[in-house]
């Protein structure tokens, strides 16, 4: 962040990343004749496949990359009694997803009337970013030395999480991602 101060006007500036990769599995243990799990913390003993691979009811791999560029303006007026704030702030979030074949279903359509859930048995990736300009204002006004008003509005918004991206809420039609 850089800020400067000219007269009565005080300008923030600068910028935020941050990088995130999450790994989201779900693999199974057998159970005990009594019904409880012969593996509670999955040490060993997974279910497996023929190959010797663990089962897997899901298989994702999310990164999330976001970034920010923000700018205010704070003005104080009236021999500091007032001050007024004005910003703009302008993030981005790109969500790489990867939902490797597993054993988990999808919906699938045969074509636009039919719907049918099968099992992810072909790996597939989805790119998306998201971007929003928010705008922010504020103001406070000091009446006395003990008592303030003030308000506050501004513009906000969240990124879909990634699991709109994966299982039941991805759309295959023949074979495609739409």
């Amino acid at each position: 962040e850089i800020s400067t101060t000219l007269g009565d006007h005080t300008l923030k500036a600068g910028i935020w990343y941050e990088r995130a990769q999450h790994r989201q599995t779900q693999p199974a243990v057998q159970f005990n004749a009594d019904g409880s799990p012969s593996d509670t913390w999955l040490r060993n003993g997974c279910v497996q496949r023929v190959d010797g691979s663990c089962y897997q009811g899901r298989d994702w791999k999310t990164i999330s990359t976001s970034y920010q560029v923000y700018v205010n303006d704070q003005f104080s007026f009236m021999s500091d009694r007032g001050l007024l704030s004005l910003g703009v702030r302008l993030p981005t979030v790109s969500r790489d997803v990867t939902s490797f074949a597993s054993e988990g279903a999808i919906r699938s359509y045969a074509d636009a009337a039919a719907t049918k859930f099968t099992n992810v048995n072909q790996g597939y990736q989805i790119k998306r970013d998201f971007h929003e300009a928010l705008p922010q204002i504020g103001v406070r006004f000091n009446l006395d030395a003990r008592q303030q008003v003030f308000a506050n509005v501004a513009k906000n918004f969240r990124a879909p999480a990634n699991f709109a991206f994966t299982g039941a809420n991805v759309r295959f039609v023949g074979g495609v991602i739409q």
